[in-house]
């Protein structure tokens, strides 16, 4: 099973990028814009559903942190070798591990495998950018971190992953966090 999984809490507004070495053209963009009832791409075409109890309101998607995420298709970011994801959002107390961004393979009992994924809160007062070959253990995994985001203040993230200079970025809020080696897929 192939899933590209945008769970999280509170509210969310994404801009997916994805760039291709030669070129860095935008190619999806999810909006939720008002009125929507699925995740419109309105640049690739390649719309996504809400799950459980998701919907959009206030020009965002509302995520109440119990298993409610944006699903997008599977296959989205296959085929690059470099990509910039790119969120807004808000979030409110809910536990560590919640993901703004999560895109991997899954297995039947949902653990993740190849993941890239962003977290506000990771534990130890500390938000994570991770690109992991998660499932079973954790065999390689490369992490960038920054202070925990705070609740209820709007956070613009930028995560960045260039293959061919071997880099991992994180921005918040415009401004570099952590700057990465990565050496994955191993």
């Amino acid at each position: 099973m192939n899933k590209r999984r945008l769970p999280y809490y509170a509210s969310l507004y994404l801009i997916l990028g994805m760039c291709i070495v030669v070129r860095g053209d935008l190619v999806n963009r999810y909006s939720f814009t008002n009125g929507d009832i699925t995740a419109v791409d309105s640049v690739g075409g390649q719309h996504g559903t809400l799950e459980d109890d998701a919907y959009i309101s206030s020009n965002a998607v509302q995520l109440d942190g119990n298993n409610d995420y944006v699903n997008l298709p599977g296959g989205l970011i296959s085929g690059f070798t470099s990509a910039t994801f790119e969120a807004w959002f808000n979030h409110s107390p809910n536990g560590t591990w919640t993901r703004v961004l999560d895109f991997g393979d899954t297995n039947p009992s949902g653990l993740g495998r190849y993941c890239l994924f962003f977290t506000p809160d990771g534990g130890g007062s500390q938000a994570r950018l991770a690109i992991s070959d998660a499932d079973p253990g954790y065999d390689h995994e490369e992490i960038a971190y920054t202070s925990t985001i705070d609740f209820g203040v709007p956070v613009y993230i930028a995560c960045v992953y260039d293959d061919v200079a071997g880099v991992m970025s994180l921005y918040v809020d415009g401004e570099l966090e952590d700057s990465i080696p990565v050496r994955f897929p191993a």
